[in-house]
């Protein structure tokens, strides 16, 4: 359940291999409560689950299942002053 190599396997699998729609819904899942992306459902948010969850939902056309407002939310809060 890394969902690191899920941009990955986005990229290289078509949905003659994996139902892309239920990956998509597995991968919003994993969005919290506070707008980032664990690994798995109710997993910390990290910063780099986000790349990889944003990204494979790109990939899949699927980023209408992501909560855009939360996901803001949450990138702004970790903004360093300097940028």
């Amino acid at each position: 359940n890394d969902l690191d190599g899920s941009t990955g396997t986005s990229t290289t699998c078509t949905s003659k291999y994996i139902d892309v729609p239920k990956a998509a819904e597995y991968i919003a899942q994993c969005q919290n409560f506070d707008g980032g992306f664990g690994c798995v459902p109710g997993a910390e948010s990290h910063a780099g689950q986000i790349f990889c969850c944003v990204g494979a939902l790109a990939i899949a056309h699927s980023l209408h299942h992501l909560n855009a407002d939360l996901l803001s939310w949450w990138l702004c809060e970790r903004q360093c002053d300097g940028g």
